[in-house]
């Protein structure tokens, strides 16, 4: 059974054990049974553990769990956003939002370690800081 034919806008198989789906998906229990899927991971504002999900879904799963999933891939691949949300986006179709593209960018500049101490940490800050400044949102 293929996932793209049977529910392309609900669920779809990205890599081998990892899922990307939207919120009708993670609250379908017989289509969690039939992929064989025993965790579903719902992203919020949360900090979370890469190693506990086999299945993410945000509300249309296109720009927050997306960008997790693109996230995991880089980490696991040490692959560049643009090349990851190229290879997630041959799966399913997903829009990161331009902040959270801008963080996966960060993340592999700092060779996905996160650091608030970082050079390119600080940097990344000062510039969202000095772009609120520009729009009079600071």
């Amino acid at each position: 059974m293929s996932v793209l034919k049977t529910s392309p806008n609900k669920i779809d198989l990205i890599i081998p054990h990892l899922y990307l789906g939207d919120i009708s998906a993670a609250n379908d229990s017989q289509l969690l049974t039939d992929l064989n899927i025993s965790h579903v991971l719902t992203i919020e504002d949360n900090e979370l553990d890469f190693e506990s999900f086999r299945k993410l879904e945000s509300f249309q799963g296109m720009s927050r769990s997306a960008s997790f999933v693109i996230a995991y891939i880089m980490l696991k691949e040490k692959q560049s956003a643009k090349k990851t949300l190229d290879q997630v986006r041959q799966k399913r179709f997903v829009r990161p939002n331009r902040g959270f593209y801008n963080q996966l960018c960060v993340f592999y500049d700092m060779d996905f370690k996160v650091s608030k101490d970082s050079i390119i940490y600080k940097k990344y800050l000062d510039d969202i800081h000095q772009r609120k400044l520009q729009l009079g949102m600071a």
